[in-house]
């Protein structure tokens, strides 16, 4: 049987010898930096649904307290009371991701009563933290309009920017939830 040759005596190994040096170098500095910017966009891409999902949740979880809350005229309570209740509630909710001055926040505070006409009561708060109202007037419009019910509507928006190191972008969050109102109004 015959023996193979030695790998140094290889007639193919002559052949080409140093064309392939370097390859792998080469290869491997065009691939870095798409890999890279696949990471860091994957990494603002989560930390971009995350912020959003916060404040979904806050608008939802403060429309819902408002929904059990008794709206005035409760005695020793005023609109603005209830409003600010709610309103503490739902900033409580988003913690860091809704802060008074914080990257251009509003959140609006609304109850409607569909069945007396647009007989509403809202309340926002804006970037410095300052919070306007009562006034009337929903937050926007909602589906629920062609009904007479009573409903609470909260409604956030925020403008961040996203950043990644090298690349910034802006980002505008505006989130909204609207829960059918519990308590028979007195």
């Amino acid at each position: 049987m015959p023996r193979p040759p030695h790998p140094a005596q290889n007639p193919r190994d002559h052949l080409g010898a140093g064309q392939d040096r370097g390859a792998s170098a080469v290869e491997f500095a065009l691939l870095v930096p798409i890999f890279v910017m696949l990471v860091i966009g994957g990494i603002t891409g989560g930390l971009a649904v995350n912020h959003k999902l916060s404040l979904t949740q806050a608008a939802r979880e403060g429309a819902r307290y408002g929904s059990t809350l008794p709206i005035p005229p409760v005695p020793g309570q005023t609109e603005a009371d209830w409003l600010n209740a709610v309103l503490q509630t739902t900033q409580q909710a988003a913690g860091s991701d809704l802060v008074p001055g914080q990257d251009n926040s509003t959140l609006c505070v609304a109850f409607i009563d569909g069945a007396t006409g647009p007989n509403t009561m809202h309340l926002s708060m804006d970037t410095t933290g300052a919070v306007s109202g009562p006034t009337t007037g929903p937050c926007f419009t909602d589906t629920s309009a062609v009904r007479a019910d009573q409903r609470v509507q909260i409604q956030i928006q925020r403008d961040l920017l996203l950043d990644a190191g090298i690349y910034r972008w802006p980002l505008h969050i505006q989130t909204q939830a609207v829960v059918h109102y519990e308590r028979p109004a007195p």
